[in-house]
């Protein structure tokens, strides 16, 4: 169990995973790396991604990839 809650999130739904999902965002924030993401993929379908966690290093795009 998470050691704080988060009642403003409460409810909130993730998009489903594909490319006209992502392609509607202008930037997807990677703010927690996931094991069971495909980051790759992500890269593909997404026009900027800014990364916070490093989840993309290695990976091809990086002229759409900000680190911070």
């Amino acid at each position: 169990r998470p050691s704080r809650e988060h009642s403003h999130w409460a409810g909130t739904k993730s998009i489903e995973w594909n490319p006209s999902q992502i392609e509607r965002h202008d930037v997807v924030l990677i703010a927690t790396a996931h094991s069971n993401i495909d980051y790759q993929q992500l890269v593909q379908w997404a026009g900027l991604i800014v990364d916070t966690r490093n989840a993309t290093c290695g990976l091809q795009g990086r002229a759409k990839i900000v680190r911070a």
